[in-house]
């Protein structure tokens, strides 16, 4: 794995002087949000295979021929950091086929899972795990070239390395499988963070540039140094720490919450019903 330190626009030219298609790989709601935009172009459904209701919903992959086509997706998706995109000489229908023997993720002694690689964010989280562990993703000799952004928006990409062997599921062990869901959970609750933000109207609403992902984890470590590890509870007390400050739960009514969480068992959510609101004055 490399990260493209510099470039310009024509970087990308030679691949298309050479005829290699361009495949660009984005989740549904980013490919529905673009939708003008890549409705004159040949787009592939990644989840053709499965139930009609799953295609509704499914990633799609944008097949590009020309530079200028290239350019203009390339430019909107780099200012949303969604690039995901890869090279290749072949048809699209093989390089399709390919990416969907990458949708299965195998779990050392737990099983088969999704591989969510559409997302840029967790295939970048998984590409750095596997890395480090002095893995690598074997491309295949269906793919060239593989770019994708991260959360800061820099771009990463890997090469082809094998030109024998089709493109196969990956294998990770448990601890690595542990390590990208750590880092992709999150995301499901930075939503949540925004809607709080804007209803308490906190400065930081106004920031495009507010890193509510690393906000997030940080209010996540809090929880769980407060010996929270349940999903529901870490949920509950990150969004309350944000909203009204970690040291809520240090004293008070809200503290003897948490003990009766660590204590009795029970559920974050459960003991500060049944507190005194007075106390709180």
């Amino acid at each position: 794995m490399n990260k493209l330190e510099c470039y310009d626009n024509d970087f990308f030219l030679e691949r298309f002087e050479n005829n290699f298609l361009c495949f660009f790989i984005l989740q549904n709601s980013d490919y529905q949000s673009n939708y003008l935009i890549f409705e004159s172009m040949d787009v592939l459904t990644l989840f053709e295979d499965f139930k009609d209701d799953a295609q509704d919903i499914s990633p799609k992959i944008i097949v590009i021929k020309k530079y200028d086509d290239f350019i203009k997706i390339f430019e909107i998706l780099k200012e949303n950091n969604k690039l995901s995109f890869l090279f290749s000489e072949n048809e699209s229908d093989i390089v399709l086929d390919e990416l969907k023997k990458l949708l299965e993720i195998k779990v050392d002694q737990t099983g088969k899972f999704l591989f969510r690689f559409y997302d840029n964010y967790i295939f970048d989280f998984t590409m750095k795990t596997i890395i480090n562990n002095r893995k690598i993703l074997n491309l295949g000799r269906y793919i060239s070239e593989w770019y994708w952004n991260d959360l800061h928006g820099d771009i990463f990409y890997i090469v082809q390395l094998n030109l024998l062997n089709s493109l196969k599921s990956l294998f990770l062990s448990e601890d690595e499988f542990k390590k990208i869901n750590d880092l992709v959970y999150p995301f499901h609750l930075i939503p949540k963070f925004k809607d709080y933000a804007e209803y308490a109207q906190f400065e930081t609403n106004n920031k495009d540039d507010f890193d509510w992902y690393h906000e997030v984890m940080r209010r996540i470590d809090l929880a769980k140094k407060r010996n929270l590890y349940h999903k529901r509870d870490v949920d509950l007390y990150a969004i309350l720490s944000f909203g009204l400050g970690d040291d809520i739960f240090n004293e008070g009514p809200m503290n003897e919450a948490l003990d009766k969480v660590l204590v009795e068992g029970v559920f974050l959510e459960q003991s500060l019903n049944e507190i005194n609101l007075s106390k709180l004055g």
